[in-house]
């Protein structure tokens, strides 16, 4: 599966051909079938696939009991090593000690990776040899992959071989990165340092051990690590271990005799939120010093050092070792922490969250683990774009510009490894003024040429805005940028786009404004409705967004809903019949309840919203945690919207089919971006006027409507533009094919 996460996602599971249970995201990888026989054969796919099952599996028979109750297992028959003598002939055999997994060669199966430990096995402590430690890779059907030698020079204990099995470099197979030593040998049989760069350089046939059986300071001879190819077991390269050893003195590591000294720690950490890193760990107590490293497939790389050990200008960790190494997001910004250094943080992905529903919509299969919170690893994100390009269902658009000399190496990059040659498809064009598709006969001969542009569709159905969602602009670039100190001096004002399902229905961001305010928009009495905009500088201390819940006419039908208020009605009924005086009263039913339900929807809305607001442009408001919490606000943070804000319970008088959804929302979107579910954000209602999801089709000389004349489809109403400068701009031109249409 490569790196990617399986947070939350749910599988379909089938029984000789028959859906029979979907996991939940809690028990996606425990599901027991209690209907299930010895002759039942198995699949699994990701919900809501029909193809791309895994392969038929037959149920394991051999039972044992457990806890009171029969249980399934598996043999797989081990490759014992063969035992030996240490330098003072004492005898060893070998047991199987600790056991990791993963998907070594790339099929979808996990490998298992056992490390063997000599029956002398002990700590650096206690005096005396040990044999050497092996790491075998297993297939599920006991089939040896590869065995790594570790030689005498690692100790066989419980502290000293800390072993990572992961897909660092997303590709789809595991590495397994560990310490190891001089007289290492990889699983081709090669010493491990044929594969260095620039290591210290030992003896591989020495035996560093001293005549206590002990690796002791600098006589212990080098160390390295290695990063091993999971499917063959070959050393792909080989760094310098540090710390190194070092003449130890209490002092230093809190003992004289190379104890707490030679204890390791290891894990796997997603440093920047999105690339797994490699972390080890030297030493428990006084000095513990810890490295991350990134795999990118042919180079090990150091991210970081943290030293535990005492300083003139602090003493704060030095003697807080433990004897464990912990990874998680402990400040909740989406990153588990080890810390990360000021200086890496400049480098972390800034658009991800863009990137992932690029890809996600690339294919139903990718859209749904989307939606099910699911990442993709970079294998999967490249070849994507790659194959999407090049059939055709996705344009891509890349950045670059020569005049401030940023982007131009990356877009010249892009060009070549995306962009599709002419040669390898067919190549359509459309004429301008008929709008015909035409075949294009290009001239191969002739040099090459691209127009590169910015261009922005919004493509949703049956969407409806219903509040403002406003951020301290700084929390928004914090998050975004993955920097506490924000966009800086150069970084523009952040923007986030953020896409999600609940209950069947989509809740995403809409025309989001970074540095932005939020300005009244009613346009008629008893009404609030709100809006955003972003001066030219996004220079303001806000940022906000519309979030937007779609919806369906059955909603609108719900019982609980009494939108329809009779007093506009009325007014509207009688529009209608001036209009056209034969309809009669069903007719008028009909229309109100069919055709203008939404409309009815909008206008009752507004009102509640003004209602709410204490009847004046005073908006309704509600801090965004306490909204998902069902949680009156006792005070709200400071807003961009000039007429003022007014506590109120927005989980309370929207309708629940709204609320409850745009809850749910906000918590995915909190889990995707974290620090973004927020008190100190603040929801303002009501949001009922957007860019239209359709539109009304007119001559593009005259701009009147194809069919009734005199008719001027203009701005965002009718689909002409997607903010307020450009429904300005739209505004203008029609208001001179007006003036053109009645003086002629």
């Amino acid at each position: 599966m490569g790196t990617e996460s399986l947070t939350n996602q749910a599988f379909d599971i089938y029984r000789d051909g028959e859906k029979i249970y979907t996991t939940g995201g809690h028990d996606a990888t425990c599901y027991t079938d209690s209907k299930g026989t010895a002759d039942n054969k198995y699949t699994v796919v990701p919900k809501g696939e029909a193809i791309d099952k895994t392969e038929a599996v037959d149920v394991w028979t051999t039972n044992t009991t457990y806890k009171g109750r029969s249980v399934a297992y598996k043999d797989i028959a081990f490759k014992v090593p063969d035992g030996g003598k240490t330098p003072t002939d004492e005898e060893y055999t070998y047991t199987a000690n600790d056991m990791s997994v993963g998907d070594l060669d790339g099929d979808g199966e996990y490998e298992y990776i056992v490390k063997w430990d000599p029956s002398n096995s002990k700590d650096n402590s206690v005096k005396g040899y040990t044999g050497n430690v092996y790491l075998d890779a297993y297939e599920l059907d006991g089939t040896l992959l590869w065995r790594i030698d570790l030689g005498v020079n690692i100790r066989a204990g419980a502290h000293y071989t800390q072993y990572m099995v992961y897909d660092f470099d997303g590709d789809g197979k595991s590495e397994v990165i560990l310490k190891t030593a001089p007289g290492s040998k990889d699983g081709e049989g090669n010493y491990v340092s044929k594969a260095g760069k620039n290591i210290t350089k030992g003896d591989d046939k020495k035996d560093y051990r001293n005549s206590s059986g002990l690796l002791m300071g600098e006589d212990g001879g080098p160390e390295y690590l290695t990063v091993f190819n999971g499917e063959t077991g070959a050393a792909m390269q080989t760094v310098d271990f540090d710390p190194p050893r070092s003449i130890l003195t209490s002092s230093e590591w809190g003992d004289s005799y190379a104890n707490r000294s030679e204890r390791y720690l290891a894990a796997v950490a997603y440093l920047d939120g999105i690339h797994p890193s490699i972390v080890m760990c030297r030493g428990y107590y006084h000095d513990s010093v810890i490295r991350a490293y990134t795999w990118d497939g042919t180079e090990l790389t150091m991210q970081w050092e943290h030293k535990g050990k005492k300083s003139e200008s602090s003493t704060t960790l030095y003697g807080q070792g433990n004897h464990n190494l912990s990874v998680g997001d402990i400040d909740n910004d989406g990153k588990e922490e080890c810390p990360v250094p000021d200086y890496l943080t400049e480098y972390l992905e800034k658009y991800h969250e863009t990137l992932m529903e690029s890809v996600a919509e690339t294919s139903e299969e990718f859209m749904d683990r989307y939606f099910e919170g699911d990442t993709f690893s970079v294998a999967e994100i490249s070849a994507a774009i790659a194959t999407n390009v090049q059939d055709g269902s996705i344009v891509p658009v890349c950045m670059g510009s020569p005049v401030n000399l940023r982007g131009v190496s990356n877009l010249l990059d892009d060009i070549c490894g995306y962009f599709p040659s002419p040669s390898g498809r067919s190549c359509n064009g459309i004429a301008q003024k008929t709008n015909e598709i035409f075949e294009a006969n290009y001239d191969f001969a002739k040099a090459k040429s691209a127009y590169v542009f910015k261009t922005i569709a919004d493509p949703f159905l049956g969407k409806y805005s219903l509040i403002r969602l406003e951020h301290p602009a700084m929390l928004i670039d914090q998050i975004q940028y993955h920097n506490k100190n924000g966009r800086g001096k150069y970084l523009p004002a952040a923007e986030y786009s953020f896409v999600t399902q609940a209950e069947g229905r989509g809740v995403y961001s809409f025309c989001m404004c970074p540095g932005g305010f939020i300005v009244p928009a009613a346009s008629g009495p008893e009404q609030v409705v709100v809006n955003g905009m972003s001066p030219a500088n996004r220079g303001s201390r806000w940022s906000n967004s519309g979030m937007v819940v779609e919806i369906q006419p059955e909603d609108l039908g719900n019982e609980e809903l009494k939108m329809r208020n009779e007093e506009l009605a009325a007014q509207q009924d009688e529009q209608l019949m001036a209009l056209n005086p034969n309809l009669k009263s069903s007719q008028l039913s009909e229309i109100n309840s069919q055709l203008l339900s939404v409309l009815h929807f909008q206008e009752e809305l507004e009102r509640q919203c003004w209602l709410q607001g204490g009847r004046r442009q005073t908006a309704p408001a509600q801090r965004m945690l306490d909204f998902t919490r069902k949680k009156l606000s006792y005070d709200l943070p400071e807003s961009s919207y000039s007429p003022g804000l007014i506590s109120s319970p927005l989980h309370f008088w929207m309708p629940s089919f709204i609320s409850k959804r745009l809850s749910l929302g906000f918590q995915q979107f909190g889990r995707s971006s974290h620090g973004f579910l927020t008190n100190e954000a603040v929801m303002i209602g009501v949001e009922t006027r957007t860019s239209s999801p359709v539109r009304i089709i007119r001559d593009k000389d005259t701009l009147q409507h194809v069919t009734v004349r005199g008719l001027f489809p203009c701005g965002e109403g009718a689909g002409y533009a997607g903010g307020i400068v450009s429904a300005g701009v739209d505004g203008e031109r029609c208001a001179e094919a007006v003036a053109n249409y009645f003086n002629h």
